[in-house]
């Protein structure tokens, strides 16, 4: 495998941005599929100056957090935060449009962004980093703003942009000037809202101003009137199904919500929910459920849930419909990861585009891979219809780039991009 400057190599490649030499700056690529699963690379370098080589070399292995706007595909890892063009693909290869990079951003695993704003979290840190993506091919960092306490992932709480931000922790601010974020207050103060401990770590917003909170209990949040001052619309719980009882050292908590999602109608339609709240929303909603760090597969490995969405508003409850985990390991040609380090459990999760026609939503399920599922429009049910299991890896986060394709970023392969033949679909693998 070469690693050469740009401008050097042909091919679809995958850049380390720019790098510190010992007189300027450089850059250096790969070519996107040069290292495989399960290779150990030795970096050598001719030269040590500053380091600045070896040290972006080592930024192009690995990925860890993603998210799609439009036609742009960001990646995040510790090091770095690169940007893909998706409205051509070449052989099922987004374009590359810049690599940024960063000074150790520990955990930035659901970066956010509008188009024109971008935030991703580093724990270790407690730092908010904001980004100006207006111009993809040239971001621009404003701001690293310190929070002070841990709030780890966020989402944008606007009808129209990302001025308003809430993290998962409780914290609400208003970036409408990333140079100077705003403290708006803590929807930990909601009346109703009571968190149990260590029980915070995923939030995303479902509709304009709807904001569904992955904690235990969960809870939707209503900000359109006012995003300072959020309502309470109804919570659920996860230990419906028996979760495990002992506490995990690093997290504190023996599960976690890692992905909540009550996903919109993609055909336009009025769903089955009785209520007036999210006409247009799919009368189920997901969950996946982590358990970090737990070793093998297990019965009390972190599952996927669907919930049932009908009563929020009558009654101010939303309850589990089907849970799906899994609890054995296999030898990886049946469709099972065999070696655990990062757990046995779902991580992220993504509706297909057309997720109303087909009910398809790609999973990743660290080192059991990216794992296919239906979630049944008349009972919620949760169905595995396929797989794609390397030998050696953690799936972080699937995105659909396009109908037939799914990037998944992965914390120890990189970024694999998966065409996905719906049609051949049917439990197979």
């Amino acid at each position: 495998m070469m690693i050469r400057k740009a401008g050097k190599l042909p091919g679809v490649l995958v850049s380390s941005g720019a790098y510190v030499t010992e007189y300027s700056t450089d850059e250096t690529v790969i070519r996107l599929g040069s290292v495989k699963a399960g290779d150990r690379v030795v970096l050598v370098d001719d030269l040590i100056a500053t380091g600045g080589t070896a040290l972006a070399g080592f930024d192009l292995v690995d990925a860890l957090g993603a998210t799609v706007h439009e036609d742009l595909y960001f990646v995040t890892t510790p090091r770095s935060l690169t940007i893909f063009d998706t409205s051509n693909l070449t052989a099922g290869m987004p374009t590359l449009v810049s690599t940024t990079v960063l000074q150790g951003v520990a955990f930035n695993e659901e970066p956010r962004t509008d188009g024109e704003r971008l935030l991703m979290y580093d724990d270790n840190r407690t730092d908010l980093h904001l980004f100006d993506v207006s111009d993809p091919a040239n971001p621009v960092q404003v701001n690293v703003f310190d929070t002070g306490t841990r709030q780890h992932t966020w989402a944008c709480v606007n009808v129209t942009d990302c001025s308003i931000v809430y993290s998962s922790n409780g914290m609400m601010l208003d970036i409408t000037d990333m140079a100077d974020p705003v403290v708006l207050g803590d929807w930990n103060d909601v009346p109703g809202v009571e968190v149990e401990p260590n029980a915070f770590h995923a939030i995303d917003e479902v509709a304009p101003g709807i904001v569904f909170v992955g904690t235990e209990p969960l809870y939707l949040l209503d900000a359109r009137e006012d995003p300072a001052n959020p309502t309470l619309i109804a919570s659920g719980r996860m230990d419906e199904v028996g979760m495990p009882l002992a506490r995990v050292p690093v997290t504190g908590n023996a599960y976690l919500a890692s992905r909540v999602e009550w996903p919109e109608r993609t055909d336009g339609s009025l769903g089955d929910v009785d209520e007036d709240l999210l006409p247009t929303h799919d009368r189920w909603g997901v969950v996946s459920v982590e358990t970090p760090f737990a070793a093998d597969c297990s019965e009390n490995s972190g599952p996927l849930l669907s919930y049932d969405m009908d009563r929020v508003e009558e009654d101010g409850t939303f309850a589990i419909a089907d849970t799906f985990r899994i609890s054995d390991s296999g030898l990886y040609v049946d469709g099972r990861g065999n070696a655990h380090t990062i757990g046995c459990f779902p991580f992220a999760f993504e509706p297909h585009p057309a997720y109303s026609d087909n009910r398809v939503m790609a999973v990743a399920w660290t080192e059991h891979g990216t794992r296919f599922f239906t979630i049944g429009e008349d009972d919620g049910a949760i169905e595995e219809i396929g797989w794609f299991v390397p030998l050696v890896g953690g799936a972080n986060d699937p995105e659909w780039i396009a109908e037939d394709l799914v990037a998944v970023t992965d914390t120890v392969r990189g970024v694999d991009i998966l065409k996905v033949d719906l049609s051949a679909l049917e439990g197979e693998g």
